[in-house]
């Protein structure tokens, strides 16, 4: 619920996606109180079909919305959403990088094999 009614707090300042990074990353006061110490990952392909043509940010019709499977690279998401590949291998979670938390270390994906085949529209 806190995010919810963040979003209807937030929603007519920026778009969605936007005030959706905007928590996630802490942003502002209130979502960065809220995040407290938690870490924020990036799961390495997307999940979600995007389902319409219209952008909240564009006044025309888009082509080229991500597709399930795909990587979250920059080429979709902005660079502090975006699965660092360059740093991250074969990794399923960005960031990827050891350091003292023990729930920020991600078991390595052992079997590349195993990422989804897609392609592009």
């Amino acid at each position: 619920r806190p995010f919810a009614a963040y979003l209807e707090k937030r929603y007519r300042d920026r778009p969605p996606d936007h005030i959706q990074t905007e928590w996630w990353q802490g942003e502002k006061p209130e979502s960065r109180a809220y995040k407290g110490k938690r870490s924020y990952f990036v799961f390495r392909y997307n999940l979600l079909e995007h389902i319409g043509v219209k952008s909240s940010l564009r006044s025309k019709e888009m082509v080229g919305f991500g597709v399930c499977g795909q990587e979250m690279n920059t080429e979709l998401m902005f660079p502090v959403d975006a699965f660092d590949s360059g740093k991250c291998g074969n990794n399923d979670m960005s960031p990827c990088g050891r350091d003292d938390k023990p729930e920020n270390r991600w078991v390595f994906m052992a079997n590349p094999k195993r990422r989804p085949q897609y392609q592009s529209a």
